[in-house]
């Protein structure tokens, strides 16, 4: 077996790693910085949910949604709000990139819902994310 030589080695490192000459996205240029609002919405992974919320009559009432995205070709989007008498049902959505090559990863986000004021009484918190439907209560007096 030909040993090769340590030059050769560094030249074909050096030119294996140089750019094309092309221009390369920074950070704030780069496909994953801008979601476009055509890609597809998926549902994403949910987190713990407690079994019990209190909440005060008449006042801005905020739930803390945490979920997990699958991949980095996953972006947070929102989570859909759906209120059915005293039924409220929380989606948590992502935008999914098919353009973008990553591992398949837990990635935690957690995000802040606003259900606004809401009348005393017991409601029914559905939770509805990728893989499992998860109910919690709220009371609100």
């Amino acid at each position: 077996m030909e040993k090769l030589s340590p030059a050769f080695v560094l030249a074909l490192l050096v030119s294996a790693c140089s750019t094309t000459g092309k221009p390369q996205p920074t950070p704030e240029s780069s496909p994953r910085s801008t979601v476009n609002p055509k890609q597809k919405l998926e549902k994403i992974y949910l987190d713990e949910v407690p079994s019990l919320f209190t909440a005060a009559a008449n006042r801005a009432t905020t739930l803390e949604v945490r979920a997990n995205l699958p991949s980095g070709a996953y972006t947070f989007a929102h989570v859909e709000v759906q209120v059915r008498g005293n039924v409220i049902e929380l989606t948590p959505l992502a935008h999914f990139d098919p353009n973008v090559m990553g591992i398949q990863m837990i990635i935690p986000v957690t995000q802040k819902v606003e259900l606004g004021k809401l009348a005393p009484g017991e409601y029914t918190l559905r939770f509805l994310g990728r893989s499992d439907v998860r109910e919690s209560r709220l009371e609100v007096r």
